[in-house]
């Protein structure tokens, strides 16, 4: 959106892309953080904070695995664009509004205790922010086109298990990107043998059935009936999927499909009575008051 800018200060080791960390994994950065207002005495940039300086770094670089929150958007993007020992200046131009803001700190997806936080914080009169920063080293992903099935796997598991913290912390947007690319490179596996098959099959489902989950916090019901079709078109009878569709069907006024996948989620799990005999409730409910602002919508016009 015009926003962020990169601009490399030194060249680095490798080439560029391929030597670059653009999937999820961990880096090793240096950067300064520098920042300038709108307004008042302090109207140039001025630095704020040094990873080098950083007591509790000791003199380490800074380390963190990329699309867990840990760093601003316009930071972490420009990063992955980066090979090692290469030097770069980004810039974030907050005064082009929300859009920029969306990409620092205080965004929903940047971490409140990512470095340099305490100095940009949401109701500073702030016009820009700069890192000056330098990628000391990067553990380079698992490479899909040559890895073996279960080094994929074990990939996949990391990022599953990155993606549930970043759900539990109400970070859905990351949460969902997590699930979802890697649920992709899952899903362009061909030729495996039985056991491997079965393995995968396992772990697209638990990221298909937590992908939409995240969807659905997003409010994304669209998305989310689309993903979760696609699951049950080849697991009819899992309840997780089904509860999971109603949720979405409620969620669209659609009360009689919704009712008909919870009746259907009793039959494929009976254990699961309690809870589908709530949400039950819960679509009674809810097809009760549309009923209502129906009527009281039409009998407005009368």
């Amino acid at each position: 959106d015009g926003s962020t800018t990169k601009t490399r200060v030194e060249l680095g080791q490798g080439e560029f892309p391929a030597d670059c960390p653009m999937q999820d994994c961990t880096v090793r950065v240096h950067f300064t953080l520098s920042t300038a207002t709108t307004s008042g005495v302090r109207t140039d940039l001025a630095v704020k904070y040094d990873t080098r300086t950083d007591v509790a770094l000791k003199g380490e670089p800074y380390a963190f695995r990329l699309g867990c929150g840990a760093a601003p958007e316009a930071l972490e993007t420009s990063i992955r664009l980066m090979i090692p020992k290469e030097r770069a200046r980004v810039v974030l131009d907050l005064t082009l509004g929300e859009k920029a803001r969306r990409h620092g700190y205080g965004a929903k997806n940047c971490r409140a205790d990512a470095p340099g936080a305490e100095y940009c914080a949401v109701d500073n009169a702030l016009a820009t922010v700069q890192w000056d920063v330098v990628l000391e080293s990067f553990d380079a992903a698992v490479n899909w086109y040559k890895a073996d099935v279960q080094d994929m796997l074990n990939e996949a598991l990391v990022i599953k298990e990155e993606a549930n913290a970043l759900f539990k912390t109400q970070v859905y947007e990351l949460a969902r990107s997590k699930y979802e690319k890697t649920l992709s490179k899952l899903e362009s596996l061909r030729g495996l043998d039985e056991d491997d098959f079965e393995a995968v099959d396992a772990m697209k489902m638990t990221l298909g059935l937590n992908l939409v989950a995240s969807l659905q916090r997003l409010n994304d019901h669209v998305s989310a009936l689309a993903r979760v079709n696609k699951i049950l078109e080849s697991h009819p009878d899992n309840a997780k999927a089904l509860f999971r569709r109603s949720v979405s069907l409620l969620a669209r006024h659609e009360f009689n499909a919704a009712r008909d996948d919870l009746f259907a989620c009793v039959d494929a799990d009976p254990s699961s009575q309690s809870s589908i005999a709530k949400q039950l409730e819960l679509v009674k409910r809810a097809e009760a008051a549309a009923a209502a602002q129906a009527k009281a919508a039409f009998g407005g016009k009368l």
